[in-house]
């Protein structure tokens, strides 16, 4: 049970420290999370990976809500760029999906 609540505590302080640092420079915090996850807590790749896409779908929906209430994210042009983003992310989800884990 205390390992249980140790391993929480760590993961936690892990994502909100990703979450401020992703926020801070617009990185959405995988850049972070998923070799925080992978070295610190001895997380399969593709695990991580995943995890890391959750978290950074909730940090990145939060921190733009922040940008569209203060009027400086342009809607228009946010719509384009996730029309790509969109189509590469499928991409190379089910490219990384068909690589070794231990690359």
């Amino acid at each position: 049970m205390r390992v249980e609540i140790l391993f929480f505590v760590y993961i936690l302080s892990t994502s909100f420290i990703a979450g401020i640092i992703g926020s801070l420079l617009g990185l959405g915090g995988g850049i972070i999370l998923v070799p925080a996850l992978t070295i610190l807590f001895d997380m399969p790749i593709h695990e991580a990976i995943g995890l890391s896409f959750i978290g950074v779908l909730v940090n990145s929906s939060s921190s733009s809500l922040v940008y569209i209430k203060n009027g400086i994210t342009d809607i228009r042009l946010s719509s384009i760029l996730e029309i790509g983003a969109a189509i590469g992310s499928i991409i190379g989800a089910y490219t990384a999906l068909l690589m070794e884990s231990n690359i």
